[in-house]
C-alpha cells in the first residue's frame, strides 16, 4: 500500500466522449457499467445522470447490489446492457 493510503478503483468516467457508471457489488463481485453516451441526452444532461447515478450506486451510495430481475436495481441493471 502506498504511504497515502487506498484508494478504491475509479467507478465513473466523464468526459467529452464518455459518461460511463461502473457498478460493482459489495456480496458478490458482479459489475456492471451503465453507459449513458447510449441516451442521446446533450452533454450537460448525460453529466448529470452519471453523477447521480454515481451518488446512489459508488462506494458511499445505498446501492449495493444489482438486485434479483424483479426488483427496481435489477430491472434496471438488465435492461442497460442491452
Amino acid at each position: 500500500m502506498s504511504e497515502a493510503g487506498y484508494e478504491p478503483p475509479q467507478s465513473y468516467f466523464l468526459e467529452e466522449d464518455q459518461c460511463i457508471v461502473r457498478f460493482v457489488a459489495e456480496q458478490d463481485g458482479k459489475s456492471r457499467s451503465f453507459d449513458f453516451m447510449k441516451f442521446g441526452l446533450a452533454g450537460p444532461l448525460r453529466g448529470s445522470f452519471t453523477r447521480a447515478v454515481h451518488a446512489h450506486t459508488g462506494t458511499a451510495g445505498q446501492i449495493k447490489s444489482l438486485g434479483p430481475p424483479e426488483t427496481a436495481t435489477g430491472r434496471w441493471a438488465t435492461s442497460s446492457t442491452r
